[in-house]
Parts: C-alpha cells; structure tokens; sequence
C-alpha cells in the first residue's frame, strides 16, 4: 500500500512449502518360508535440517516378503512425528522407500566341511546296487533348514551323467547325480552310486 508521495495497493502471495525429507531403508533376508519385515525408520532420529528438529517414528513403515525375490511396496505406512522446534510435522513432507530382499536357501552337501553353514541339506545319499534287469534310478530325498520336504520340479531339479541306469557300471565310473536348486532354493550338489 502506497504512502506518502505514492498510492494504490498491489498483492502479492507466496506459500512455504512443507520440506522434502527423504527416509529409506534396505534388508537382506534368507528364504525359510517365514514372513519377512523390513522395518523402515523404526527408533531412527531423522535429521531434517532444521536447527532443533528431528524427525520420529511413532511406527514404522513396513515392507513384507515370504518367497525369494525383491520387495519395496510399503504393506504399512509409518506415523511420524517432529521433536523440538515448532514441533510441526505438516512442515515435512516425508517419503518413506524400502527394499526387501529374500535370497535363495542354499541346498549344500551338509557332509562337505567346506559348507558348515548349511542351509538346506539333501538328506540322503545313495547306495551302490546290484543288477537286476530292472531300471535302477535312485531318486533324491531334499530336505531344508527348516526340516520341509521338498518338491522335484518344484524346489530343485535332478540330471544324471547318464541314461543307462540299469546296466552295470564300469568300475570307477559311476553314474552321478545332480541336484541344483530352483525356485526358492539355490546351489549345486552332486551324489554317485554304481550299479555293480
């Protein structure tokens, strides 16, 4: 509003904006077929920049997962608050992203001391037979940490070093099989057996 030696009136606006705080968080969790929680900003202080205010909170964003594979949809959203200053959180404007990872349960051979940290274990092996005329493919038991049976097709594959398993075998070449995970179960473990 003009004074003086000036007159008329002109209006102007302007709006403060809510601040941008970004809040992120990641995991990495192992398949064994339990619900997975990632927890985002759950007991964090969250600087905002501001002289005297941090970020809270109250409860924390979540993101779940049970299979293998990534998540980052939140299943829940967090509640925040602001500690100290004005105390406001309508003056942030808060983005909260997370990544849940779920990794493969690794199918080793639990009787190798290369792999004491077995998560999941063929739980047999097979013997030597003798011939019989019949075919005699020796089908593997899988069994995980978590004492589950697993499917063929399903948790892992089979192949065999041949198709000829109902001869008997030449000596010192046995016939080998191959057990490599899939799906929710991944590595490599190889067992042989002859047909004498």
């Amino acid at each position: 509003t003009g004074k003086g030696n000036y007159s008329g009136t002109v209006e102007r606006a302007y709006k403060i904006a809510p601040k941008p705080v970004a809040v992120t968080d990641s995991a990495n969790e192992t398949y064994d077929g339990t619900v997975k929680t990632l927890k985002i900003a759950e007991g964090d202080e969250i600087e905002t920049g501001v002289a005297g205010e941090v970020i809270k909170a109250q409860t924390p964003a979540t993101v779940t997962g049970t299979a293998q594979g990534t998540y980052d949809k939140l299943a829940t959203e967090a509640v925040y608050v602001v500690e100290g200053g004005q105390g406001k959180i309508s003056n942030y404007s808060v983005t909260t992203t997370g990544t849940l990872t779920i990794g493969a349960q690794s199918i080793v051979d639990p009787t190798d001391p290369d792999d004491p940290d077995a998560k999941a274990a063929v739980a047999d092996a097979p013997t030597d037979l003798v011939y019989n005329g019949a075919d005699q493919t020796w089908k593997p038991a899988v069994t995980d940490a978590q004492g589950k049976t697993l499917e063929e097709g399903t948790d892992y594959e089979v192949s065999y070093g041949t198709d000829n398993r109902t001869d008997a075998t030449a000596e010192g070449a046995p016939i080998t099989v191959t057990i490599t995970g899939k799906g929710n179960y991944s590595g490599t473990v190889e067992r042989a057996y002859k047909i004498a």
